[in-house]
């Protein structure tokens, strides 16, 4: 009986290999983050198993020379830091749920005072950047090279580090799934609007304007710095050139008031993408940038 159900079970788990990409050798995870990054490497790795053996598309066989598939992991960077003190992320969140976003719906004032919320409760950050390299080892070539961040808070610091490492694990296996049924993706990317379809991380440049419905606001900025209120979520990517925009005014027509007039005052190039911001440089402008200025694609 033993043999039987042993028998069983190696059928089941040989149809689950079949039916997946296959798996995986996860290397041990190189650290270049120093002091910082010592104590995340170990935990990255551990969650990174996790994650690729509950994806439904990989196993893990680690040590195997068999392995299809090759992932390793450098961490470039680990940031702790005080939640509350993120101005790029608080300060927008502050300036929608007072009511001063005049985009902003009733159902997104309520998402910006829950997650200050969140944020006063968990005082604690951490943001961990690493490069993935995903690879085939039959051919010897990469599926992917990409860098990928993780972020997380928590009420502790060790917390905040354990939500960080699971966000990039999840992040970078999000990443190995989609390569592993491409016919699947594809039929996403034809079922959902463009504005939805945002890969794990932003770093490949796109053209200009790619995404019509763009609309969103300086939140704060530095220098030739603005950091943006919208996220992946708005479909902003890394390399994208957007326009600056000046509210001047109401737009009157018949003594009806429908719309506001908008200056352009100039272009800025985004250079970061995150779930709930953007960071760009400024590359031209005629006139001072201000918080509160809109920001949409550019169309030529």
């Amino acid at each position: 009986m033993k043999k039987f159900f042993g028998a069983l079970l190696g059928c089941w788990l040989m149809a689950a290999t079949a039916l997946a990409g296959g798996t995986v050798g996860v290397e041990p995870i190189k650290n270049l983050a120093g002091e910082e990054g010592a104590a995340a490497t170990q935990h990255l790795q551990d969650e990174l198993i996790a994650a690729i053996q509950s994806s439904g598309s990989y196993g893990v066989k680690n040590g195997a020379t068999s392995n299809p598939y090759s992932l390793a992991i450098t961490v470039s960077e680990v940031k702790a830091y005080k939640s509350q003190e993120d101005k790029a992320k608080v300060l927008p969140l502050m300036r929608r749920s007072l009511g001063n976003d005049p985009e902003a719906t009733p159902e997104e004032v309520q998402a910006a005072k829950e997650a200050l919320k969140e944020i006063a409760e968990n005082p604690f950050g951490e943001k961990i950047t690493a490069e993935a390299r995903f690879l085939d080892n039959a051919t010897g070539e990469a599926v992917f090279t990409q860098t990928f961040t993780g972020e997380g808070m928590g009420k502790t610091a060790d917390e905040a580090a354990y939500n960080a490492d699971k966000e990039l694990a999840k992040e970078i296996v999000k990443a190995m799934v989609a390569v592993a049924s491409p016919e699947e993706d594809s039929e996403d990317i034809a079922a959902e609007p463009a504005a939805e379809l945002t890969a794990p991380v932003d770093t490949s440049p796109v053209a200009t304007g790619s995404v019509a419905s763009l609309r969103a606001l300086v939140g704060d900025m530095a220098g030739n710095t603005l950091y943006l209120d919208k996220g992946r979520a708005a479909g902003l990517k890394v390399g994208m050139t957007v326009g600056i925009y000046r509210i001047s005014g109401d737009v009157v027509i018949g003594g009806k008031v429908l719309g506001k007039k908008e200056l352009a005052i100039g272009e800025a190039k985004v250079t970061e993408v995150y779930e709930e911001y953007t960071v760009c440089e400024v590359t031209t402008k005629t006139a001072d940038i201000t918080v509160g200025d809109v920001v949409k694609n550019l169309q030529r």
